[in-house]
């Protein structure tokens, strides 16, 4: 779906070929445009108008960015909106032409065009010298807690974040799924390539979900500690003072050795059958669609998950047990986190030929405590791939499955 949406907002193809490749998606749940609301996937403004609302507001989401550039915001504080002067024009749109606004007034975050389905709608830079002339049309800042989304239909677009709070968040967690399974259906036949959809957002309130045998996980590194401890140090890093996770790999790199395998003897301290860690919790298997309680395992695994994977890309994780653990129940164990699933199309083999499947990667990332927890699903197993800290822009934008 994304592929699509951007696809057709960069020019690559045109309306009519971007609406035969949705057609599949948007035949049960599309948008009816005589209808105050949106249902089910035309509820969410990433999925919902794919097309031209998209196209629209990935215009905006550049023009925003270039517009608060700090020379720009110098130049150019303010913006005065234009709304068309035609009889297609709703009415608030219209109530707004003219009105001169500081670029940083929150009132912006709700009713920068497109604020509405098939908002025609443009904001115009002026300077502060321009907007004195006309110092009765300068509106007073809205404050923040007094910020209403006015559309009829609810969609709402802000600029600053334009395609987080857009996606499926704003639904039911069984719609969700749903979503979820139609795109996994569609890259399994090939209708679309490997694509990515923030599943749930990040909320609060949810109780802490269990984590039976972290005992084990533990174990397993403090076994492999002096191990790691010995790699960092012979790349010129204090495992007692260490970088994030991509200053380590740089450094391994430099030295030759990032993306080694884990020796034989280092591995053989984990324990050599994949083990239950816990049960993925119900929020984050009904927003992205895997079966109630499906187990998640750890195992020695490969250069793609698991523990070798984690030496190969994270030695850093094993210089600290308690710390992996946190960072454990910080993700796996918290049902409050953002869920983002990720699909992509391999072929299984099975009696000699293969068959299609659709991988799943699904990243569980926590803004509060900036920890992620990543796993694959085959259709049959999930296995934990790695855990670490991460920044917002990995909770945001790691949506693709290599």
């Amino acid at each position: 779906m994304r592929q699509i949406s951007d696809g057709y907002s960069r020019g690559e193809f045109g309306l009519g070929e971007a609406r035969n490749r949705l057609k599949d998606f948007l035949r049960a749940e599309g948008y009816d445009p005589h209808q105050g609301g949106m249902r089910n996937l035309a509820s969410t403004g990433r999925l919902n108008l794919i097309l031209k609302q998209n196209a629209a507001m990935a215009h905006s989401a550049a023009e925003w960015k270039r517009m608060h550039d700090p020379d720009a915001m110098k130049v150019f504080p303010y913006v005065r909106y234009h709304a068309r002067s035609d009889n297609r024009t709703r009415s608030e749109h219209a109530h707004l032409d003219g009105r001169i606004f500081r670029k940083d007034d929150p009132f912006l975050s709700t009713h920068t065009p497109p604020w509405e389905f098939n908002c025609r709608c443009w904001l115009e830079e002026i300077s502060e010298k321009e907007a004195g002339k006309t110092p009765d049309l300068i509106q007073d800042p809205t404050p923040p807690d007094k910020v209403t989304v006015d559309s009829k239909s609810g969609f709402q677009f802000d600029p600053a974040h334009a395609f987080e709070v857009q996606d499926l968040g704003n639904i039911q967690p069984m719609s969700r799924a749903a979503i979820v399974k139609q795109t996994e259906d569609a890259v399994r036949n090939e209708t679309l390539g490997p694509c990515g959809l923030i599943a749930a957002p990040p909320t609060t309130g949810e109780a802490p979900a269990p984590l039976p045998n972290l005992n084990q996980v533990h174990h397993g590194f403090f076994a492999m500690r002096d191990a790691a401890v010995n790699e960092l140090r012979s790349v010129g890093l204090d495992p007692a003072n260490l970088p994030d996770y991509k200053t380590v790999n740089a450094a391994f790199a430099a030295a030759g050795k990032q993306g080694k395998n884990i020796p034989g003897s280092v591995l053989d301290q984990f324990p050599k059958n994949p083990f239950e860690v816990a049960k993925l919790n119900k929020r984050a298997s009904e927003s992205s669609g895997l079966p109630d309680n499906v187990p998640v395992m750890l195992g020695r695994g490969n250069s793609r998950h698991g523990i070798s994977h984690l030496w190969r890309d994270h030695k850093e994780i094993f210089v600290d047990p308690d710390k992996a653990i946190r960072l454990l129940q910080e993700t796996l164990g918290d049902p409050n986190c953002r869920v983002v699933v990720s699909l992509k199309r391999v072929m299984e083999k099975k009696h000699g030929s293969g068959i299609p499947i659709c991988l799943k990667r699904i990243v569980l990332h926590n803004p509060q405590t900036q920890t992620y927890c990543v796993m694959v699903y085959d259709g049959k197993e999930l296995r934990l791939v790695s855990w670490n800290n991460a920044g917002d822009e990995y909770g945001n934008g790691e949506w693709t499955l290599e």
